[in-house]
């Protein structure tokens, strides 16, 4: 590996010329759930998980909906569980957000990591999605970037500029979608944005509370 600032006049890079080899597990729609996940989820020590889905997107409630309703009638009912093998709430009354998934959702995703860990999902991308098929892959970070990303316009009328951003405070995930994305011949560029410290956020009751906040990081394809 050489680094950028250690490059001479005459280096190559070489970049895929087309899109790269996949393998030949999972749906675009299975993708999409892992990535918005990985994006906004949510988990509990006890092994639940859901996907946050946030008002500003609640057009997309019923295709989630009915995307988790499929694969977790693919996981044999708990019964010990019965009550929480599928949920669909909003966290509190004032709450801009529904939570959807539950146990056997959380089993669905687990099964998608290295280590059988949900934790794990957040900080890189897993072996199920560089090993998955074209469309997973294609969904995973359709996923990603419904969850986490934004679109950026800048400039004057004459030379406007677009781009698009995934950040996230993990930055080896960035790294690993990074690679991703040359799969299919993006290039992109990772940036630090945002040094850690403390800072006023939302708490999700309509009031701001302090937190301490990790180094945010900030993957770019202009």
């Amino acid at each position: 590996r050489l680094r950028l600032k250690d490059m001479k006049v005459g280096d190559r890079i070489l970049l895929p010329s087309g899109v790269g080899s996949f393998g030949s597990g999972g749906t675009r729609e299975d993708g999409f759930l892992l990535g918005s996940f990985v994006g906004d989820g949510t988990t509990t020590p006890d092994g639940l998980a859901f996907v946050d889905v946030w008002e500003a997107d609640f057009e997309d409630l019923e295709y989630i909906k009915g995307a988790i309703r499929r694969v977790v009638a693919t996981i044999p009912t708990w019964r010990e569980y019965p009550e929480l093998d599928w949920t669909d709430q909003t966290p509190s009354p004032n709450s801009a957000k529904k939570r959807i998934g539950g146990r056997r959702f959380g089993k669905w995703v687990m099964g998608l990591s290295d280590d059988g860990s949900l934790y794990s999902l957040k900080e890189k991308v897993p072996r199920s999605v560089w090993g998955g098929s074209r469309e997973f892959v294609e969904g995973y970070i359709r996923g990603l970037f419904h969850a986490d990303g934004s679109v950026m316009m800048s400039g004057h009328k004459r030379s406007t500029t677009l781009s698009t951003r995934l950040s996230s405070v993990k930055p080896q995930l960035l790294r690993d979608v990074q690679m991703l994305l040359g799969m299919f011949g993006i290039v992109s560029r990772i940036y630090s944005r945002k040094p850690a410290g403390k800072k006023m956020m939302p708490d999700g009751r309509g009031s701001l509370k302090c937190y301490d906040c990790q180094e945010t990081f900030e993957i770019i394809v202009n």
